[in-house]
């Protein structure tokens, strides 16, 4: 479910190599394979490189000494000027970030932009909110909210925008500052449903104080694959302690604190304790009974209960500790 990207996912290199061939340049790297190693050498005039950059992924110090050996301002060369600004946003460098946009004309952000500045990640153009976003640089991530950078979802994705930054946000001081300038330019809505995405009880705080209801499941969340989909924002965060950690439980305690309910209803009928019986896992369905959810609550819309869900499976850890604690 979560947006984080790995620094070296973004940042991929080759390990290229540049030698002078008679045609121009040669660009040699190796990429290990299953049960070999391949080797790759592509060569390019020096108007094809001026052109479209090297073969092969570089760094920005390597680009630029390429740009240097072709006799060439690195500014001058989008490819350099991308690589920098990708590596500066990776970085949460603020400076790098602001001088690298400078250098692509793109530096005066005091008016909203009709489209976002994008950049390549792995041969896609990216939003670089958005990256900021998945790679944690917070520091640039309010830069370019203050600047006019539209938030955008990623590309050939299922993310709306508004539900990427949330899930992509931390319980730092840094994601808590992005998230209240995304809220005071009304970049981003405080949708009820959406709080579901949220990983730290900070933003879950920020959000309803913002105006989000804590018990709402609209809209949906395709990103969390079908069956909690629709489900409470409560449901979600206690269900999903099991596969992604305890402090899950934290952000359930907190929509708790903040007037979630038990038994609120979900888009199927469920409570949290039907969604967290169907889950399997005994943990969630623990941590609901000690807090008093229901087991005798009416059924969903098909027909099922804590107990019948149960007594349908009886295998499951979540089953077996239901049927025990309420015989």
């Amino acid at each position: 479910m979560l947006p984080l990207r790995p620094h070296d996912e973004v940042l991929r290199v080759d390990g290229s190599a540049v030698e002078r061939d008679a045609g121009g340049w040669a660009f040699c790297w190796s990429e290990p394979d299953v049960n070999s190693v391949i080797e790759h050498r592509f060569v390019k005039t020096t108007d094809e490189v001026i052109a479209s950059g090297p073969a092969g992924a570089m760094t920005a110090d390597e680009l630029e000494a390429l740009a240097r050996a072709i006799e060439r301002d690195p500014s001058s060369l989008p490819w350099c000027r991308e690589r920098r600004l990708l590596e500066s946003i990776v970085a949460d460098d603020r400076e790098g970030v602001r001088a690298a946009l400078a250098a692509m004309g793109a530096a005066d952000g005091s008016a909203s932009r009709a489209d976002p500045t994008t950049v390549t990640v792995n041969d896609v153009r990216e939003p670089i909110l958005t990256l900021a976003l998945g790679v944690a640089a917070w520091q640039v991530a309010r830069d370019l909210i203050l600047r006019g950078e539209r938030l955008a979802p990623p590309p050939a994705s299922s993310w709306d925008a508004t539900s990427y930054a949330l899930a992509a946000l931390d319980g730092s001081d840094g994601a808590l500052e992005v998230l209240h300038h995304l809220l005071a330019r009304r970049a981003l809505a405080p949708v009820g449903g959406r709080l579901r995405l949220v990983r730290s009880p900070r933003i879950v705080h920020a959000l309803i104080d913002g105006g989000a209801q804590p018990d709402a499941h609209e809209p949906a969340s395709p990103t969390l694959g079908g069956f909690l989909d629709d489900a409470t924002p409560l449901a979600v965060a206690v269900v999903q302690s099991d596969p992604q950690g305890p402090e899950r439980l934290d952000v359930a305690a907190a929509l708790l604190e903040r007037g979630a309910s038990l038994e609120t209803r979900d888009g199927q009928g469920r409570t949290a304790l039907i969604v967290a019986v169907r889950w399997g896992q005994a943990g969630p369905v623990r941590w609901l009974l000690d807090r008093g959810a229901n087991v005798e609550c009416a059924a969903d819309r098909h027909g099922r209960t804590p107990r019948s869900l149960a007594l349908e499976r009886p295998d499951d850890s979540s089953s077996r500790l239901l049927l025990a604690s309420h015989r």
